[in-house]
């Protein structure tokens, strides 16, 4: 499934995405740690998914729940209720 942790094979890069605690430096030092692994080829034996657009969803899910949590710190009255949606559109074009 998309988004999900266990497509992350090592321990501690799913317990950091995890985190109660997680900030949007961490997120963001994960998320180009994902790139750099993804460009040098290395990134399964890093432990992350093969998933480009799996991981995607992942970083939005923890991004929303991070900002959910300021939210609340800062005694926010609106409830932040995640609403993931991704439209995909595929276009065929056949050469006769």
């Amino acid at each position: 499934m998309a988004g999900a942790l266990r497509q992350i094979k090592n321990k501690e890069l799913r317990e950091r995405f995890a985190a109660p605690t997680l900030d949007r430096a961490a997120l963001d030092a994960l998320v180009r740690q994902f790139h750099d692994d993804v460009q040098a080829g290395r990134h399964r034996e890093s432990g992350w998914g093969n998933s480009n657009y799996g991981f995607s969803k992942l970083a939005l899910i923890a991004y929303s729940k991070l900002v959910a949590r300021e939210e609340e710190a800062a005694g926010s009255p609106v409830k932040v209720l995640p609403v993931l949606c991704v439209r995909v559109f595929i276009c065929l074009h056949l050469l006769l």
